[in-house]
């Protein structure tokens, strides 16, 4: 099942990148906000929140401190991808909080994702091994995704701390 949904991400990457490097190209802005601020966008998304998400460069910025600290105490410096999809990877060696922004569409929850109603245009969460926890956020009901993925080997039920990452990034977007 997993080796599935990676190839299945991996090959939206893939045809993601062209599209998403000509949505880019005209960004370059930072959120105006600094992390942990502003309210979070609830239900609807839409093409302003796309417009904001097209802009970003380092998602790294929009992840707040005190999620990231609690998240993965004792984490090395986050690591950016600063190329589409655009990717912050924070990681202590056994936990990790990877947040991703991408401008394309996955296709739809894979069999046995929850619905996520009340982010965006919304989403679905996924519990693709033990101890993963793994949510996809529509920024538009077609265009652009937010996707957080939280590794805790400690058997804690990370979902909620999932929606409360993409809250606050999609909060740090306008």
């Amino acid at each position: 099942m997993r080796r599935a949904f990676v190839v299945l991400l991996l090959g939206g990457w893939a045809l993601a990148a062209c599209s998403s490097a000509q949505s880019t190209q005209a960004g370059g802005g930072q959120p105006t906000q600094q992390p942990g601020g502003g309210g979070a966008p609830t239900g609807g998304g839409g093409a302003a929140l796309q417009a904001a998400a097209a802009k970003i460069k380092d998602v790294c910025p929009l992840v707040p401190a005190d999620l990231e600290a609690k998240l993965v105490p004792g984490a090395a410096t986050p690591q950016s991808q600063t190329f589409p999809p655009f990717k912050c990877r924070i990681d202590n060696g056994n936990n990790v909080l990877e947040v991703t922004l991408g401008a394309y569409d996955t296709g739809g929850p894979v069999a046995g994702a929850e619905s996520i109603s009340d982010l965006a245009a919304g989403g679905y969460l996924t519990r693709p091994v033990a101890n993963d926890v793994y949510l996809v956020v529509l920024l538009t009901p077609d265009q652009g995704e937010l996707y957080v993925e939280i590794v805790d080997p400690s058997g804690t039920d990370r979902k909620n701390d999932a929606i409360d990452v993409a809250k606050a990034v999609l909060g740090n977007l306008h």
